[in-house]
């Protein structure tokens, strides 16, 4: 069985010592639990915050979304909705799907190669830094104008 170890006021966790729960050699942070006054020691990932962290990143986000409704990279015959095929691809992962997407955008890369065509339901940065730039490389992101035309961010 691991050893307690006390942790003082002055260091905010303990590096490399066990995970009481699991066993892990991980940085470790003593928790008070069932009225142990030193706490027992918990990796993050066993932590109570983890568990909090975890159903917070479940809960749809009510801010914003987008979707991808053309991939001028995919393949023919790649299925849809995959990194392969980017088509039907909404975001951010926690996404409310009852939210309207209205604004149409498109990315492309420091050459203008075009991408990526989809809707948002924001004029924002988040298509490009959700899914563009890390799935393809895209730095660009253009949001259609009321007046017709393609406008940069």
């Amino acid at each position: 069985m691991p050893s307690k170890v006390k942790s003082t006021a002055t260091s905010p966790g303990l590096i490399n010592q066990r995970c009481e729960k699991c066993g892990a050699l991980r940085h470790v942070e003593p928790y008070r639990q069932d009225g142990n006054p030193d706490g027992i020691l918990l990796c993050y990932f066993c932590s109570p915050d983890a568990e909090i962290d975890r159903q917070e990143a479940r809960k749809p986000s009510s801010h914003y979304r987008w979707i991808i409704l053309v991939d001028h990279l995919a393949e023919p015959g790649t299925k849809p909705g995959t990194n392969d095929n980017a088509v039907g691809l909404m975001g951010p992962h926690n996404c409310d799907p009852a939210i309207p997407c209205g604004l149409p955008f498109r990315m492309s890369d420091d050459d203008k190669v075009l991408y990526y065509e989809g809707k948002a339901s924001r004029v924002g940065f988040e298509p490009l830094d959700d899914f563009g730039a890390p799935n393809a490389g895209c730095t660009i992101i253009e949001f259609l104008s009321h007046a017709g035309t393609w406008e940069v961010l």
